[in-house]
């Protein structure tokens, strides 16, 4: 029992060491897009 939690903690790790760094730059990327939107707008 004590490994099948123990594996489980691993793979949740391993889920969330994944996530993480996409969340991570899909916020980047959201946020630098909005940002060079904004920078066209004030140009046009």
């Amino acid at each position: 029992m004590l490994h099948l939690s123990l594996n489980r903690q691993i793979l949740i790790g391993l889920v969330v060491a994944a996530i993480v760094p996409l969340a991570v730059f899909g916020v980047v990327t959201v946020s630098d897009t909005g940002k060079r939107f904004n920078q066209q707008a004030e140009e046009a």
